[in-house]
């Protein structure tokens, strides 16, 4: 009997419930027209947004111009993969200059795939599609120009550091012929003056290879003052390190850097070119509208029952 009683008392609330919110009908359609109409003021003034997005991958050598020729000759030894290298200083570029757009964040940049470091996905958010596709390709060629400069920078210095090294090398290596040819041509006149003064005209030994300057006068002051003669006119004597030390100089004095990169120096690669957005992030209309006229009833639903409640109450009160 209990039970019967208490389906009856839930079955009653419920009614009454449902006939609170019919009788307020009013107020919840009035609820839900403002909040119709405020959402339609805030699509109305809130900014669009577009997103371009870009997927960027490793360049290939021959987007690179001039640089892994330059490198190559500057340091044979670099055993770097250059594409993979420039690319990493791009993507390092792109996400710090994701920091100069906050704090609204339009520019972005993420590895298309978790955990990828061959591909990323490049995006920029804006008030229109051309505005958003216009800017990204902006930011791209302008990271791209930084890269650019700052690889032919390095190689160019790294070129001057080349060039100063082997110049000095060059250098003592000739000091250290003429240091030789003078020695030589000084011990040569020494001889000279001791044959003289010894009268020895002619070779007085038989072996002549291997005299110690000591006893080069026994040559006697015929075969010395040849020497002498052909020795002062006889080039330096150059080992082949020198000649092969002079002829990377040459390669390298023909290579052209500029501080300010090479404007046929790309430091990544288009998987997908910037995009012209068909669809804007924001605002999502029908979303806003869906969600307003929800809103709009359970507030409208809420006055409604808080004031049958009131009345409830207020009812009792008198009643007793």
């Amino acid at each position: 009997m209990s039970f019967e009683q208490k389906n009856n008392s839930d079955e009653i609330d419920l009614l009454d419930l449902l006939l609170q919110l019919w009788n307020g009908k009013k107020t919840i359609i009035a609820a839900v027209c403002i909040a119709i109409v405020l959402a339609i003021g805030y699509i109305v003034i809130a900014k669009e947004q577009w997103t371009s997005t870009a997927i960027i991958t490793p360049p290939q050598l021959g987007q690179l111009a001039d640089y892994p020729t330059a490198v190559a000759v500057i340091d044979p030894s670099n055993s770097k993969d250059i594409s993979n290298d420039v690319f990493a200083n791009f993507v390092s570029r792109m996400s710090a200059e994701t920091l100069a757009f906050m704090p609204e964040k339009p520019l972005d940049i993420k590895p298309t795939n978790s955990g990828s470091k061959d591909s990323f996905t490049v995006s920029f958010s804006a008030e229109t599609p051309e505005e958003a596709q216009k800017s990204l390709l902006a930011v791209l060629n302008k990271v791209n120009k930084e890269t650019s400069s700052s690889f032919y920078s390095n190689a160019s210095k790294a070129l001057q550091v080349r060039m100063d090294a082997i110049n000095t090398s060059l250098d003592a290596q000739l000091q250290t012929a003429e240091a030789k040819k003078n020695r030589r041509l000084t011990a040569l006149t020494e001889a000279l003056k001791v044959a003289e003064a010894t009268d020895t005209k002619n070779v007085a030994v038989k072996e002549v290879n291997g005299l110690s300057d000591d006893m080069l006068f026994m040559l006697g002051e015929s075969a010395l003052k040849t020497l002498i003669n052909n020795e002062s006119s006889w080039p330096l004597y150059l080992s082949d390190s020198y000649y092969s030390n002079r002829e990377t100089l040459q390669a390298l004095q023909k290579i052209k850097l500029s501080d300010t990169g090479n404007d046929k120096f790309e430091a990544f690669s288009y998987s997908q070119k910037p995009s012209l957005p068909m669809i804007k992030d924001a605002p999502k209309r029908a979303l806003i509208l869906i969600l307003s006229v929800l809103l709009g009833g359970l507030i409208g639903a809420a006055i409604v029952l808080v004031k049958g409640f009131l009345r409830n109450m207020k009812d009792k009160n008198q009643a007793a």
